[in-house]
């Protein structure tokens, strides 16, 4: 046998993921959540014998034990909570915005008033001068 190397060779599978609306990635066929200000943003998975590991911009976001029983959804309570709290958040803007659409008052102009603009009002439909 030869020298081991200076440092452990890298073990496991790992795999580059969009994180979807659901904050959820399915990972050998089980549902891993991931926290869910990574919605919309690419984070790396590494799959060892006993860990899943999410990491994005060298934070974890992440970290669940590994479940070898298939078709699972393994939650961390932290994601769940967070979750609620962006989407009560995201909810109370948009019914803001709601509310300040109903209240503006759009002008509105006559069309003859688009005719003058342009210059029309001394044309007939063919573009001739009457």
């Amino acid at each position: 046998m030869t020298v081991l190397p200076p440092m452990p060779p890298v073990t496991g599978f790992s795999h580059r993921v969009r994180i979807s609306r659901d904050y959820y990635v399915r990972l050998d066929r089980n549902d891993y959540s991931v926290h869910p200000s990574m919605i919309g943003r690419l984070v790396d998975f590494t799959l060892t014998m006993d860990r899943v590991i999410g990491v994005c911009d060298q934070q974890v976001v992440a970290d669940h034990p590994r479940c070898w029983a298939k078709h699972q959804v393994i939650t961390d309570p932290e994601h769940v909570q967070v979750a609620a709290t962006l989407r009560s958040a995201f909810n109370r803007l948009r019914r803001t915005a709601a509310e300040n659409v109903r209240g503006e008052v759009v002008e509105s102009r006559q069309l003859s008033e688009y005719d003058r603009i342009f210059g029309l009002n001394d044309h007939d439909f063919r573009g001739d001068p009457s």
